[in-house]
């Protein structure tokens, strides 16, 4: 199901110009550190073994990593907030994996991870041209 939910998202950012660029957002600092503080808790709640594991469709299949830091700053995208987290793998490799998150009542919930670039390679697929 979780593959068929990206493919949808990535289709709609493919598909639709007014999601191809990420636009910056004027937040308070009270949310950008709400949105952030949910990227953090669902890193946090979706570790195994130590390890937040992706699915690379393009690479290596299921790539467990280990978390380095979320990027500052939180933008927006076809309605949705957006930043960056960095990641390693086992050899090392920097994976930039963006959250997605929108407002769920009255607090923020990240729904889908991307990979925005491995290795310092940007994703053909990704929302930013």
């Amino acid at each position: 199901m979780r593959r068929f939910v990206l493919a949808g998202i990535v289709a709609a950012m493919v598909a639709a110009p007014a999601l191809a660029a990420m636009e910056p957002v004027a937040l308070a600092p009270s949310d950008e550190a709400a949105i952030q503080g949910a990227m953090d808790a669902f890193i946090k709640d979706h570790m195994h073994d130590g390890h937040y594991t992706v699915y690379d469709a393009l690479g290596a299949g299921t790539v467990p990593l280990t978390f380095k830091q979320i990027h500052e700053g939180v933008r927006m995208i076809g309605g949705f907030y957006v930043s960056c987290i960095d990641f390693v793998d086992a050899k090392g490799t920097l994976y930039d994996i963006d959250l997605m998150v929108a407002r769920d009542g009255d607090h923020y919930k990240v729904f889908q991870d991307l990979i925005h670039a491995v290795g310092g390679e940007r994703r053909a697929y990704h929302n930013e041209r």
